[in-house]
């Protein structure tokens, strides 16, 4: 399960960079909401599509899982911002 928290991690951090367009990788609330919202989108779609695999099931605990790594890679990140603020 660790797997599923530091693949999402790293997910909702390399979508976040994306849709800041290569600028300032600074906090936006915004940003983060739709990243989130995205991240966690598609981890409802990939346990829906587990439960159509033979072998694997589909699992809420998952999905729970899986966001939760979301949301610490967000929190790092404004961590990360508000403890070292760039000098722009």
């Amino acid at each position: 399960k660790l797997a599923h928290v530091t693949e999402y991690t790293m997910f909702v951090l390399l979508l976040y960079g994306s849709l800041r367009g290569g600028r300032d990788f600074g906090w936006r609330a915004r940003t983060a909401l739709l990243c989130f919202a995205i991240t966690a989108g598609y981890s409802l779609t990939d346990e829906f599509h587990q439960g159509f695999v033979p072998g694997r099931g589909a699992s809420l605990l998952d999905c729970a899982i899986d966001t939760s790594g979301a949301a610490f890679g967000l929190l790092a990140l404004y961590l990360r911002h508000r403890l070292f603020p760039s000098k722009a």
